[in-house]
């Protein structure tokens, strides 16, 4: 036993002074000890570790136990820890074990296949937006320790257990399985610093000591929402599919929509066909991709590249068999597909005037407008995108809000959504120079997970920065702030940009800080043709223009009104959205205009969105966005991890793909080839 790792355990998983069960097995027989104090532990627990394997109880135990009579001590006991006796859950276990006989330990092939699968399974959960685990080597496999903070409830424990059989589902192949059963409240895990005692020690199969190889330098509990959002990948019978699901066969549908399948495998139950290419994007080969079937026939889809990760298996049929589903499962279909696929371009070749047609039209002579094919900017808000089909090229924005509301991050979101659907961007900022402006810009691309965390401050992860330029470069650009801020000038500038009309989005950020003296007139008669040129040069160019206007110092709500400037600006525009930041004197300004319901709803959000005016469908609505602090990005839920194309490479492969298949894609940035040295041992960030 080693002394130090024991301590170390008890104090990175119990705080220095939590009650914790320490359970010590040797076959059929059981040894269990309650304990406060871990020297005392030591002591007891050294007489046991020569010949039982040793365990300790992962999540809090009520205090109450520690009354039981192997109280400080070890006693041979039939009385030891059940999910009642816990009083909240403070840890995942997830538990990366080797498929071998009972009572035998891994081989150090095995382990190293137990190595691969960690590696995947820690890098699909930081790009879900888990927060770093403890990583442990268990002696036969490893374990990830995830920090939770959950009451003990019949909730929780079902969202763990299918959170589990999502990961087992994923990851697990003919040699390495993850551990389903460590769902349940009263869990024990190995404790770190003692031996494996499985079988004998033998020189293809040794009794290792397992050990602490990674901790974070500030632990930190994922939500529930995150587990949540996982386990809700678990392949279910969609009671919303039009058809009997009984009678639904994968296998009937592979051949009769020419599926290609480069193979499959069968273990714990679930069917793992692997598809040879991602029905999405052809370059996702496989094993990147796959269809899981379920013991009950339910079936699930899956490619691990980011791009199609949003990707579920009524999307894959809804690709081949668009009617099988309701029109709203539809319509969200096509959202997804249009956020992450560039739409086709249609543009209008200029005719002669003679050939424009009458200048008087009649009203057959006007088409109709069919909104559904009218090209937008998606912004990422679901409510805006969903009612309002995001920002329509050919319209003008105006985006205001009080200093500190969020018109900055929201801004910053906007571009990098606008270029994940392949709108060409251009960001015109009076206020920021070029490198803060990007530094926040690569923050929020990067996102959590990918970050560097230096003297307090969040950036974009060093290892990073070259592949966010790459995806950027062709695609989002700022405007040098050397050329000044004169609004022929940028305007001018602008149309040239545009030369080959494939820039689609132009922000101005901020009104205020642009020189219109070369307008004639007073500042509202300048403002007045400001805002009328830029109506022009956005049905001019079939982009977006999206213009930030400050707001007036008023003691009340910020309204339309409340926009600064002249009335020609808020009335000229299509859109004018407001930002509003969550606090208290938002509470007491907002309780003014809306009743006490919707504003105790809005409190529950990080910053309100307001749409104030809509022009195309006469929309007015608040809609709440949660702001995760670490990557500056606005979330519409706590759990949603929004994934830029620049890391598509980064993607996770499957854990059946045991036969020589390359696992360098996962760019460590620490030798894993040291099992037992902290320093030299460690999971991509």
């Amino acid at each position: 036993m080693n002394d130090e790792t024991v301590r170390r355990w008890y104090a990175i998983f119990k705080g220095g002074n939590e009650l914790v069960e320490v359970r010590a097995i040797k076959g059929r027989n059981i040894y269990s000890g309650y304990f406060t104090d871990v020297d005392t532990m030591i002591s007891e627990i050294v007489k046991y570790d020569k010949v039982c394997n040793m365990y300790f109880t992962v999540n809090r135990i009520k205090k109450a136990c520690y009354s039981r009579e192997q109280r400080d001590r070890m006693l041979a006991s039939s009385v030891t820890t059940s999910d009642n006796d816990i009083e909240r859950r403070i840890w995942c276990l997830i538990d990366v074990d080797v498929r071998k006989p009972a009572d035998t330990n891994s081989t150090d092939a095995e382990k190293a296949e137990s190595l691969k699968v960690t590696r995947r399974v820690y890098t699909y959960l930081r790009d879900e937006g888990f927060e770093d685990p403890v990583v442990c080597d268990s002696a036969n496999g490893y374990h990830l320790m995830y920090r939770m903070d959950e009451a003990n409830s019949d909730d929780v424990k079902a969202v763990m257990s299918s959170f589990l059989q999502v990961l087992d589902m994923y990851f697990s192949n003919e040699v390495v399985e993850i551990d389903k059963a460590t769902f349940n409240a009263a869990r024990v895990c190995k404790l770190y610093g003692t031996s494996s005692r499985k079988g004998m020690s033998t020189e293809d199969r040794p009794q290792r000591e397992s050990n602490i190889l990674n901790v974070p330098d500030e632990i930190k509990a994922t939500p529930l929402a995150f587990f949540r959002k996982v386990a809700d990948a678990l392949p279910r019978h969609d009671a919303s599919d039009y058809r009997s699901t009984g009678s639904f066969s994968i296998d009937d549908f592979i051949s009769k929509h020419g599926i290609r399948v480069s193979g499959e495998t069968f273990s714990g139950g679930v069917r793992r066909i692997r598809l040879e290419e991602c029905p999405f994007d052809s370059n996702h080969k496989s094993p990147d991709s796959a269809l899981f079937v379920m013991p009950n026939g339910a079936v699930g889809f899956k490619c691990f590249h980011n791009s199609c990760s949003q990707y579920t298996f009524k999307d894959f049929r809804m690709k081949y068999e668009p009617d099988a589903y309701s029109r709203k499962d539809l319509y969200e279909h096509h959202r997804k597909m249009d956020f992450y696929t560039p739409a086709e371009r249609k543009r209008e070749v200029q005719q002669e005037t003679k050939e424009k047609g009458r200048k008087l039209l009649r009203m057959s002579d006007i088409e109709d407008i069919d909104y559904s094919k009218i090209e937008s900017i998606p912004t990422g808000v679901k409510e805006i995108d969903e009612r309002l089909r995001g920002l329509l090229l050919g319209e003008v924005t105006i985006v205001s809000g009080i200093n500190g509301s969020g018109k900055s991050t929201w801004l910053n979101m906007l571009a990098l959504n606008a270029v994940q659907a392949e709108r060409k961007t251009v960001i015109w900022s009076g206020e920021l120079p070029a490198n803060r402006l990007k530094s926040w810009i690569f923050q929020a691309a990067a996102g959590k997970g990918y970050l560097d965390y230096r003297n307090g401050v969040y950036s974009a992860g060093k290892r990073y920065i070259g592949k966010i330029e790459q995806w950027l470069d062709p695609r989002l650009f700022i405007y040098n702030n050397d050329y000044g801020n004169d609004y022929e000038q940028i305007i001018s500038d602008i149309r040239t940009f545009n030369e080959k009309g494939d820039i689609r989005l132009f922000i101005l950020d901020n009104m205020m800080a642009m020189d219109l003296s070369a307008l004639s007139g007073d500042k509202y008669e300048q403002q007045k043709a400001f805002i009328l040129g830029v109506k022009a040069l956005a049905k001019e160019t079939n982009s977006h223009v999206v213009i930030v206007a400050h707001p007036r110092k008023e003691t009340t709500l910020l309204r339309k009104e409340g926009v600064c400037g002249t009335s020609d600006l808020t009335n000229a525009v299509d859109n004018v959205l407001l930002i509003h930041r969550v606090n208290t004197d938002f509470i007491r300004k907002a309780e003014e205009f809306w009743k006490h319901d919707k504003v105790a709803v809005l409190s529950e959000f990080d910053n309100v969105i307001e749409v104030a005016k809509n022009r195309d469908f006469g929309h007015e609505f608040v809609t709440g966005m949660y702001f995760e602090a670490d990557s500056r990005r606005f979330i519409n839920d706590r759990a949603e991890v929004i994934r830029y194309r620049w890391n598509d490479t980064e993607q996770v492969t499957m854990g059946f793909d045991v036969d020589g298949h390359p696992d360098n894609r996962i760019e460590p940035n620490r030798n894993f080839d040291t099992y037992g040295d902290p320093d030299k041992f460690g999971l991509p960030y």
